[in-house]
Formats: C-alpha cells, sequence, structure tokens
C-alpha cells in the first residue's frame, strides 16, 4: 500500500495509473503536454505555479503499482516539466535553457552510475551480461539518458510540440508597417527600418478539433438544456436561449463566450509600462459543465496583440478571422470538423462579450464610459442615474434603433452625444448576435474593480476618519489576524494604509480582485461589532452584500 501525505501527489497518482477515472479536460491537458500547454497557455491569477504546500495534508491509501514506462512517455514529460517553466512568466528563456542543460547532466550521471552498479550486480551473481536479456535492460540506461535531447533550446522544443503534441500553431497576422530605430552594426548608428506590426491568431475551430473529443462531445450532448426548473442557473435558461433561432433548430449548438481584458508585462509603474502592455483574447465554451468552466484550463487563448496597436487599428482587424469563423459555425450547413473517429458537424455562436467597460465600449462602437449617454442597455443620461434606478425608467436600447444611430454616428467626427453611439462594431456582423444584446456585465471589473473598493473605501473614511468608531491600527490588526477559510487563505487583503484611505484621487484600496471579494465579505465580521445599530453609511455595505 502507498500513503500519500499531499492531496496534490495523490491527484498526480491518479493522473498516471488511474486514467478512466480522470477528468476528460485534464485527460486531454495532460497528453498536450501537461497543466501548463493544452490549446493555450495556462496563466496562474496569481502568476505563480500551484504547490503542494496549498493543499492540507490528506492520507490516502492506494496499491502499489508499476507499469512500463516508454521513452515516448517520459520524453512527453519531459517536454511537459520545460513547458511549465516556460509558462510562469517570471522564469526567462535562458533561465530555463540553463534548467533543462543542467538537468540533462545530472540525468546523464545518475543514470551511468546506476548502470555501472548493476553491471557490477550482475558480475558479484555470476551472471552474463552479454545475453539479450540482460543487454536490454542495461541498453535502457543509455537510452533514458537521452531523454531531453532534441529539447535542449526553444526551436527543439517547439520542433517537438508541434510534432508530438495537441498545438495549433499561432498564425502571425500583419496588420501594417511603421519606422522602427536599429543600430546599424557596421557604423554603429541610428538608422531607421521598416517594420511589419503583426498580431498572433490562433484559430477556433483548428482548436475544437483538439477540444471536442469524444468525452466532451457525449458532456456537451448530456446537458440538460430543456430542463425546466425555478430561476436562472445557467445561459439556458434566459428567454434569450429560448427564442434564440440557431438554439431552437440545434438545442446542444457551441455557446462561445468571448473575453478581452490587458496585461502589463513591465513594471505597472515603471516608464515601459505602456510600451509593452498586452491585449489579450480569450473564449470558453458554455455547454462544457459548470465543474469544467469553473478551471483556468477551459478558456483557450485566441489572440495577442500589442495594446498599442488597438489603438491604432480599432479592434475590427483582430476579430475578423474570430468573426469569419462563427459565421461557418453559424451556417444552417454548420461546420464539417475532422476529428480521429470520423467527421462531426458542428453549429455555434457567439453568445456573450465580457471585458472591462473601457474596452468593451471601444470593441461595441460606443463613446467612453464618462460620456453623457454612458451605459450600452439603455439610454440613461448622467442627470438620470441619481433618481431613476429600474428599468422601466429607461429607454433600453433596441437593435434596428442601434443601427439607426450608428449609421448617423458614421457621419460625425467624434461619433453622436445624443445617443452615446460612436460607430459599428464588427461584431454586429454575425448573425445570432448584436452588442445591444449583450446582457452582461462582468462582475470583476464592474464590482470588485469598481463599486466595492469605491463604496468600502467611503465608508472606511467615514467609520475610521469621520466618525473614530475604530482605528484604522486596530482594522489592519483585525484583517492580519482574522482566521480565514481554506478557501479565502490565499485572497488574504492587505493591510490599508491612512495615506490611500485619505487619498479622494481615486477608489482604490490597494486590493486584487480577488483580495476585494474576500475583504467585501469579511468587513461586517471585521468591523461588525464597532458599529452601532442602525448606521446609516454601514446599512449600504449591508445593502451591497445583499
Amino acid at each position: 500500500m502507498k500513503t500519500f501525505s499531499l492531496l496534490n501527489s495523490y491527484a498526480k497518482h491518479i493522473r498516471r495509473f488511474h486514467r478512466p477515472y480522470e477528468n476528460p479536460i485534464d485527460r486531454d491537458d495532460r497528453q498536450a503536454g501537461g497543466d501548463g500547454l493544452n490549446i493555450n497557455l495556462e496563466v496562474q491569477s496569481n502568476g505563480e505555479l500551484e504547490e503542494d504546500e496549498d493543499f492540507p495534508d490528506i492520507h490516502w491509501q492506494a496499491d502499489d503499482e508499476v507499469q512500463a514506462v516508454h521513452l515516448e512517455d517520459l520524453k512527453t514529460r519531459a517536454a511537459s516539466f520545460i513547458l511549465k517553466m516556460r509558462s510562469n512568466s517570471t522564469t526567462t528563456v535562458s533561465q530555463v535553457t540553463e534548467v533543462v542543460a543542467n538537468t540533462k547532466e545530472i540525468l546523464s550521471e545518475t543514470l551511468h552510475t546506476l548502470k555501472h552498479d548493476v553491471q557490477n550486480l550482475l558480475m558479484q551473481h555470476n551472471i552474463d551480461c552479454s545475453t539479450d536479456d540482460t543487454t536490454s535492460v542495461l541498453e535502457k540506461f543509455d537510452c533514458f539518458s537521452s531523454l531531453f535531447d532534441g529539447l535542449e533550446n526553444p526551436s527543439q522544443q517547439m520542433r517537438y510540440i508541434e510534432s508530438n503534441l495537441k498545438y495549433v500553431k499561432p498564425q502571425e497576422r500583419a496588420l501594417g508597417h511603421r519606422y522602427d530605430q536599429v543600430i546599424d552594426k557596421n557604423t554603429c548608428t541610428l538608422r531607421q527600418k521598416l517594420v511589419t506590426e503583426t498580431f498572433q491568431y490562433i484559430p477556433v475551430i483548428d482548436s475544437l478539433q483538439f477540444i471536442l473529443n469524444g468525452e466532451t462531445q457525449n458532456l456537451i450532448q448530456a446537458e440538460m438544456v430543456n430542463e425546466v426548473r425555478s430561476g436562472i442557473r445557467s445561459y439556458t435558461d434566459g428567454n434569450q436561449y429560448k427564442r434564440h433561432g440557431l438554439f431552437q433548430e440545434h438545442p446542444h449548438a457551441l455557446r462561445i463566450v468571448l473575453y478581452y481584458d490587458e496585461i502589463e508585462l513591465a513594471n505597472p509603474i515603471g516608464s515601459k509600462r505602456i510600451v509593452h502592455k498586452l491585449g489579450m483574447f480569450y473564449y470558453s465554451i458554455q455547454n462544457l459543465p459548470v465543474r469544467m468552466n469553473s478551471s483556468t484550463k477551459s478558456v483557450y487563448l485566441l489572440a495577442v496583440c500589442h495594446a498599442l496597436d488597438i489603438k491604432k487599428y480599432g479592434f475590427e482587424p483582430f476579430l475578423q478571422p474570430f468573426v469569419e469563423e462563427m459565421k461557418k459555425l453559424e451556417s444552417d450547413s454548420g461546420y464539417n470538423i475532422v476529428l480521429p473517429d470520423g467527421i462531426l458537424k458542428v453549429h455555434g455562436t457567439l453568445t456573450s462579450v465580457c471585458g472591462d467597460t473601457m474596452a468593451l465600449h471601444d470593441l461595441f462602437g460606443f463613446l467612453s464610459p464618462s460620456a453623457n449617454k454612458f451605459c450600452r442597455m439603455c439610454l440613461a443620461g448622467r442627470n438620470d442615474r441619481g433618481s431613476f434606478f429600474e428599468e422601466e425608467h429607461f429607454t433600453m436600447r433596441s437593435i434596428e434603433e442601434h443601427d439607426e444611430n450608428t449609421e448617423l454616428a458614421l457621419g460625425l467626427r467624434n461619433g453622436d452625444s445624443t445617443t452615446g453611439v460612436k460607430g459599428k462594431s464588427i461584431l454586429n456582423e454575425l448573425r445570432y448576435f448584436h452588442v445591444v444584446t449583450n446582457y452582461n456585465f462582468d462582475i470583476m471589473h464592474d464590482m470588485l474593480e469598481g463599486v466595492c473598493p469605491f463604496e468600502v473605501k467611503l465608508i472606511l473614511r467615514q467609520v475610521i476618519l469621520e466618525e473614530h468608531l475604530i482605528s484604522l491600527e486596530d482594522l489592519n490588526g483585525r484583517i492580519t489576524a482574522f482566521s480565514y477559510s481554506f478557501t479565502d487563505k490565499k485572497n488574504k487583503p492587505t493591510v490599508i494604509s491612512l495615506s490611500t484611505l485619505r487619498n479622494l484621487k481615486d477608489h482604490s484600496l490597494g486590493q486584487k480582485a480577488s483580495q476585494m471579494w474576500c475583504l467585501v465579505r469579511m468587513l461586517p465580521l471585521l468591523i461588525g461589532d464597532k458599529i452601532p445599530l442602525e448606521h446609516d453609511h454601514y446599512e449600504l455595505l449591508l445593502l451591497l452584500l445583499r
């Protein structure tokens, strides 16, 4: 019997020796090269790889099993090891190359020593080392010492990935040209060079060839899309799904969710913070079970570009190939995808787009959120937002009126301030999607990075700086010493400085979105004993939590 003291170690054992019980998404990911790469590179929210010590000590019992391990299997694991390092944004390419070289050297020396010891042992027992059986065993030491051969540098690694793993090669697409300054090696002077501006695009349909394996197809077909239940638990419970032209004909057609955000690769407060910022497009498939869609392994990379190029060219050229692929899936005949076990006819469409408010206003062709008509769903003005709070008091945007407003706005230099429309969106070319029917808002950006820090900061200013019901030192002490649950420990809020609390120029509390989610839920437990009953400002916090 084998004993496991760590949950992560037990999970690895399950993946290695009990594959029929493995999550299909995890299995596909492992076959594609490990946790770091499937069709896209997985990026942890905190930039770190998961570690065993993050799990509580749980003891499991399992039967000892020894199975034959082939060189190709080990080579795939070696590639997975390399990809995990490469997927960590804090690890440079040169560091990965050095680690691979050192690991290869250690492995080679270890196997050479073991081979020598085995040969000595065989001779001590008068066993002939020249027989076919012993020679075959001894040759394996030399064979396995070449585990990292062909994986020493980035170019070799990519060749192996393309040939042996489930990898969809990104397409480099040209946008335009610009002049960059480069140093002439001969004269050591600066000269101008014409550079092609490009972005990377990963085709959706090519990716679906790997995503839609047999088990994933079964899970999609088994989804209870017509189940009658109270409340709204998923997109299929809403009226939009029930009235949707495509889903009425094909209830299990793929429901694609598009997501856009920007990431800063350089120091966020340094001088290079804008130059190296990237725009990232992702998508997920709503049809998959919740337990799978809650994992980042089910979020697939669509495109990567320079954020400055979006400001220069707009969103259209980056989303044009995506729209063309969606049109193929939206067609009456669907699209035939070639799978290992045959041809699969696939229907699908874009159902929603998520992102921060600024990005979606640009993507959807609206004026900025600071405009008078600031809402993507209705025609509310800034003078109305503090007086009316229910949908019936506002004029909702419609597809027909929005298309008319778009034509009018295109004739104006800065858009139409009376409607809040700036121009057209390429997503409106789709058969079953329109920007004014994108009814979802991103809770992370709008709530956890917007409303929550805004309201919590004002409440804390009131109870700490104005009414002195609790001191900032006491609050920070409670934040530090509070007994957080296992799921909240990683999202423990940071202490709040006095300068942050006093600064009204911005409404940030210096917390990440996950930390803000933890803080706003725990705040009544942290300060509730210091607040008198029916405190007006504190009541606002309780209303927010409801």
